[in-house]
C-alpha cells in the first residue's frame, strides 16, 4: 500500500491539477471578457488549489505510516519541500501551455483526460521499473513523471533522499518545462 500510495499520491496531484487549469480560461470565459488581468492568474489559482489538496493528503499520509510502523527520517522528509516545488512547476508549466490551447482548441480538455489516462499506466505507479528490461526502462527515460514518482518514492517508500541526478533531471524537466508554458 505504501510503494502505491507514494506513486498514486504525486499522479492525483499532477493530473488533477492539469484537468482543472486546462480548463480555467474557458470556463471563467464570462470574467475574461469583463475584466482585464492577467490570464495566467487562472490557471495558477487551480494549480495551487490542488497543490493544498495534495500537500493535506501528503500531512494525512503521515500518521498512517507512523501506525504502519515506517518511520521516515526528519532529514529525509524535508526533501519533500523542495520536490514538492519542482513538481509544480512541472505542472504550471504544462497547466499554461494546455489552458492556452484550450481556448483555440475546444477538443484539449477531451484529448486530455484520454492522454492522462494513457501517461497514467506509462508512467511506473503499480510497479517498478527496475523490474522491466534495460530497453524498456530506456523507453521510460521519456516519461517526465518517472522521475517525480521515484523522487516521492525515494522519500516515501525507500526513506532516503532522492540522488543529485534525479534532483537534476526534474529540475531541468520542470524549467523547461514552465519557461515553454509561460512563453506559449
Amino acid at each position: 500500500p505504501l510503494f502505491l500510495c507514494a506513486g498514486v499520491l504525486p499522479w492525483i496531484f499532477f493530473s488533477g491539477a492539469l484537468t482543472e487549469a486546462t480548463g480555467s480560461i474557458v470556463g471563467n470565459s464570462n470574467l475574461v471578457l469583463k475584466v482585464h488581468f492577467p490570464l495566467e492568474i487562472l490557471p495558477l489559482s487551480y494549480c495551487f488549489s490542488i497543490l493544498f489538496d495534495f500537500v493535506f493528503s501528503l500531512i494525512a499520509l503521515l500518521p498512517i505510516l507512523y501506525a504502519l510502523g515506517v518511520h521516515i527520517d526528519v532529514l529525509v522528509l524535508i526533501h519533500l519541500l523542495p520536490i514538492i516545488v519542482i513538481h509544480l512547476f512541472f505542472i504550471i508549466g504544462l497547466s499554461l501551455f494546455l489552458s492556452v490551447a484550450h481556448v483555440f482548441y475546444k477538443d484539449v480538455g477531451h484529448l486530455l483526460s484520454i492522454v492522462l489516462m494513457f501517461w497514467f499506466y506509462l508512467t511506473p505507479i503499480f510497479y517498478s521499473i527496475d523490474h522491466l528490461p534495460v530497453e524498456i526502462q530506456n523507453v521510460y527515460a521519456w516519461n517526465p513523471m518517472v522521475y517525480f514518482v521515484q523522487g516521492y518514492r525515494n522519500i516515501l517508500f525507500l526513506n532516503t533522499p532522492p540522488t543529485v541526478q534525479l534532483y537534476m533531471q526534474m529540475i531541468i524537466i520542470s524549467l523547461v518545462t514552465f519557461c515553454a508554458g509561460w512563453a506559449f
